[in-house]
């Protein structure tokens, strides 16, 4: 993938992912030649708290682990914890890990799930491609096989489109639903050549071939993606206003990826809906700021009814 192409301004998460994922790999062949070199470096200045890409913590000890198979694709899970039940979603490319810090502070008192989406992490791809009605019926798949008859939702980005597809066509099953870093529709996205993209497809590439049934499947997968990035997510209007669930839309301070405004306008077409804008972070809040991303979460998840 052309390092020109990568760099070409253009809306839309397809474009910023796979620009970034290609950056990332002729940064690292840069990073490698200049040590080989063994030319010293001077010490970076102190970056913002939301240009940085902290590691995630590492997932806990599950309760319980496994697979559910639907239409043509091994779905990978597992579970933490005892209490009312939240399924976390990850964001594109990524996969369950990523809400390790997440899990351990939500396990405390409530049963958490993760998935690794169809395609990603320890899932299998599927023949039929990738899509976010796709990905939320593996959701209700889940469900289904774990005799959940409900739960809260929190997904991040991509994770996020797919949690907002299982509230408007399965209203009954999503008790909360929590968005961090979402869009509805392709106008909510914009063009960015933030550097934390740049290292998060690169992390992500190196997960996926150490989680991957298939490592060799990257290169179909990202073509996918590419594909339902360019075209996707379309979310109506009138599907918005059908959500029931008591719902957060979450965005970073400075999020490079999506626009304020679209989460503004996300969050007052919700019927019950608030905004919270999460301090000093970007598209990456859940690691950079741990602690208030999981005490964001935990405050729509620990909410009474009457509460607000």
């Amino acid at each position: 993938m052309p390092e020109a192409w990568a760099r070409r301004i253009v809306a839309g998460c397809c474009w910023l992912a796979l620009g970034a994922l290609a950056l990332a790999s002729s940064a690292g062949g840069a990073a490698a030649g200049g040590a080989a070199a063994g030319g010293a470096r001077p010490s970076a200045p102190h970056k913002p708290r939301w240009q940085t890409l902290p590691a995630p913590a590492a997932l806990p000890e599950p309760t319980q682990s496994g697979t559910v198979t639907t239409d043509d694709v091994r779905l990978w899970y597992a579970i933490f914890g005892e209490g009312e039940p939240v399924l976390l979603l990850h964001g594109g490319l990524g996969n369950a890990n990523h809400f390790g810090g997440l899990v351990a502070a939500l396990a405390e008192r409530h049963q958490v799930i993760v998935l690794d989406s169809r395609g990603h992490g320890r899932s299998t791809r599927s023949r039929h491609g990738i899509s976010y009605l796709q990905m939320a019926k593996d959701v209700i798949a889940l469900l289904d096989h774990l005799a959940l008859p409900r739960v809260a939702i929190v997904g991040w980005s991509d994770g996020g489109v797919t949690g907002l597809q299982v509230a408007i066509r399965h209203p009954r099953r999503v008790t909360k639903l929590y968005l961090l870093g979402t869009n509805y529709a392709l106008a909510g996205a914009k063009p960015s050549r933030s550097k934390t993209f740049v290292e998060y497809f690169a992390r992500c590439k190196r997960e996926y071939e150490a989680l991957a049934p298939d490592a060799r499947q990257l290169g179909p997968l990202l073509k996918e993606l590419r594909a339902m990035w360019s075209t996707q997510p379309t979310i109506a209007v009138k599907d918005l206003v059908k959500i029931r669930a008591r719902t957060v839309v979450a965005l970073g301070e400075h999020d490079e990826n999506i626009r304020r405004q679209h989460a503004v306008e996300m969050a007052e077409l919700i019927p019950d809906a608030t905004l919270q804008v999460l301090p000093d972070t970007s598209h990456f809040a859940l690691w950079q700021d741990p602690e208030g991303f999981a005490r964001s979460v935990l405050g729509l998840l620990d909410e009474r009814p009457g509460a607000r």
